[in-house]
Parts: structure tokens; sequence; C-alpha cells
């Protein structure tokens, strides 16, 4: 009696991982390597790589050349971490380059944004990601100076916690 023993494929693919799909503009690529003939992905894909752009959790079922399978599984979490930019200089100056002070950023919420002069008084407030400030107070541009800031946001992180954070600068008038 001749018995055949065939071994199981035994995947490659990736740990669960953490990952922001907003710095991976071609998504990520999930891979079980060359273990096997055949390729079935519980999204219905049946080639050996993926590219996914989504949390969730992807299921391979590899199959070898003797038909013998064996099922992997790997949970994606997205997690972009919140990110807040404030230029520390513009020049609003009429030379259409750097003319405004701008809030950039991503996955923050509840945003606000307050700028004094060296006597304490508010000169702009902003909202909003995307407000600017184009350097003028009551109608009439700003004195080349430095300018304190006050920043405040809100976000939820990968646990579904809110988290509030605060934080001052400065920002120069450059003309």
């Amino acid at each position: 009696v001749n018995v055949s023993v065939y071994a199981l494929p035994v995947s490659e693919l990736m740990n669960d991982t953490v990952v922001c799909f907003d710095d991976l503009p071609n998504g990520l690529v999930l891979d079980p390597g060359r273990v096997g003939s055949g390729f079935v992905w519980s999204s219905s894909e049946t080639t050996q790589t993926i590219s996914i752009n989504q949390s969730g959790v992807y299921i391979v079922n590899i199959t070898n050349n003797a038909g013998c399978s064996s099922i992997d599984r790997v949970k994606i979490q997205q997690d972009c971490p919140e990110s807040v930019w404030l230029p520390n200089a513009f020049t609003p100056n009429g030379n259409s380059l750097n003319e405004t002070w701008e809030i950039k950023g991503r996955n923050v919420s509840n945003i606000q944004v307050l700028v004094f002069n060296r006597w304490g008084e508010q000169i702009w407030k902003g909202n909003q990601l995307g407000d600017f400030w184009d350097g003028r107070y009551k109608e009439k541009f700003v004195q080349q100076d430095v300018y304190v800031y006050k920043l405040s946001y809100s976000y939820i992180n990968i646990n579904e916690e809110l988290i509030i954070k605060n934080r001052v600068g400065t920002v120069a008038v450059l003309k």
C-alpha cells in the first residue's frame, strides 16, 4: 500500500495590523505568499494578492496542487493619527505667494484657533479646517510682527475615546 501525504499550505499572511489608509494611496496589499495554487478571499477575489482600502477581517482559503487547503485571516484596523498643521509664518504682501495662514489637518473636530496681538487682543478666529487668516484686523493689514495663537481641537482615537488637545504657538507675519 502506498500512502501519499501532502502538507497543508502554510500561509505567510501578515499579522493583525493597524494602518492609516490616508497614507496608502494605492491601498494595502495582502499576500499569503506563494504557498498554494488556488486562493479564494472573503472578498470573492481569486488572486494571490489583493489590495484593500478599508478596515475589516480578511480571510483567505489557500489550496495546493494536491487539493489540500488551509484558511488564514488578518484583521486590519484603521487609525489615522490626528494632525493639525499651522505654518509658523506667512507673507500677506500681495505677491500671490504664501498670502494666507490656513488651518490644515485631518481627523479632528471642534477646532478653534484664536490669534492675539502683543497686547492680548484677539485679532482673528478660525473654527474649522480650511479657515484662513489673510493678515487683516478690522479691515487693515496688521504690521509685521510675531503673533500668538491658541489652538484647541478634539478627535476620536482608535479606542473610540474623545481626546481634547490644546496648544499655544506663534505665527510671524512678514512683509
